[in-house]
């Protein structure tokens, strides 16, 4: 017997047997929800109570989730990985509590494209244990790409966000209200990521902790240039003294000097952005456009050793190419 062979006697079996479970889950709702349907007339509980099916499957979801994550804990190395996905976590998310949350789901998520990757293969009969570790790699790392991304995004809306929040405090300080009062108008009046991030924010004053470890935990978790200079001009009130108004309306006129800026550069380098796009994608729009009209045109380039270096050339210099200009369009207000 093959080693391929009793590859697949192992993957029809761990198929079988996740089939057995999905089936035996299955058998179980239905069940569950013919007797809830038998009883229901005698029964006080109102319909409007019962849970549907999909919030079964949602509920029982995560119940695998933290299933995984018991097994997940037992590991240093894992422990440590989970680390990195804690500031994905949202202050009002009623699902991600740990890192490990997202360590469960990414294998999840690697396991439901190996196993639709085998399906297919088998049925095509072409499996390619090579081909199967790739998938299993790169869907592993889905999930990082999105949150990534979704990352990003949100702490570029705090960092639009945060002269708003400024100024209310500001404002709130100048009314003669206290910190406290001020952080939680700024979660009444603001929405989106800011919000969650002063609701973290108020959550650490109420524990008893000082406004310079408040905002310098803040500016941990967002990494921003501007909470450090918060941060550096609470520390300086805490060492020497000084007026909390004076210091929140010197930090809002520079956050304003600096978002004022910044709006100008951004109108003026517009073009040169445009340009920028433009040239990056063009290269790949064009070999797109080339492959499509002539499939053989790019075959020198990868049948030869010397058109496989070339390649490799053009790829470093496109690369580098991107970087150089990315360094040069960077401005730092």
């Amino acid at each position: 017997m093959t080693f391929n062979s009793i590859l697949l006697i192992i993957i029809l079996t761990i198929l079988s047997i996740i089939l057995f479970y999905l089936v035996l889950f299955l058998l179980k709702e239905y069940k569950r929800s013919f007797l809830i349907k038998r009883f229901e007339d005698f029964s006080l509980q109102s319909k409007d109570k019962e849970t549907p099916f999909f919030d079964n499957l949602y509920i029982s979801f995560w119940k695998l989730i933290k299933k995984i994550n018991k097994y997940l804990e037992k590991s240093v190395f894992i422990k440590n990985y989970s680390k990195r996905f804690e500031k994905y976590i949202k202050y009002d998310n009623n699902e991600f509590k740990t890192g490990y949350d997202y360590i469960s789901i990414k294998f999840i998520i690697s396991l439901i494209f190996g196993l639709l990757y085998i399906i297919t293969s088998l049925l095509k009969n072409n499996f390619n244990l090579s081909l199967l570790i790739i998938i299993l790699f790169l869907s592993f790392f889905i999930l990082d790409i999105y949150y990534s991304f979704e990352y990003k995004r949100r702490i570029k809306k705090i960092e639009n966000d945060l002269l708003s929040a400024i100024i209310i405090m500001n404002n709130a300080f100048k009314s003669g209200m206290n910190i406290i009062q001020a952080v939680d108008i700024v979660i009444m009046e603001l929405d989106g990521p800011i919000k969650d991030e002063f609701k973290k924010i108020s959550m650490d004053i109420q524990y008893g902790l000082s406004l310079e470890i408040v905002f310098e935990r803040f500016y941990n978790r967002v990494k921003l240039d501007s909470v450090k200079y918060i941060t550096s001009s609470l520390s300086l009130i805490n060492k020497t003294g000084g007026n909390i108004v004076k210091i929140f309306s010197a930090i809002e006129k520079n956050f304003y000097d600096k978002k004022k800026l910044t709006d100008e550069l951004n109108s003026l380098t517009a073009s040169s952005i445009f340009m920028f796009r433009l040239l990056v994608f063009m290269p790949i729009i064009l070999f797109i456009l080339l492959l499509t009209l002539n499939k053989e045109y790019f075959i020198p380039l990868i049948a030869t050793n010397l058109g496989r270096i070339v390649m490799l050339a053009i790829i470093l210099l496109y690369i580098i190419y991107i970087f150089i200009i990315k360094r040069i369009m960077k401005v730092d207000v």
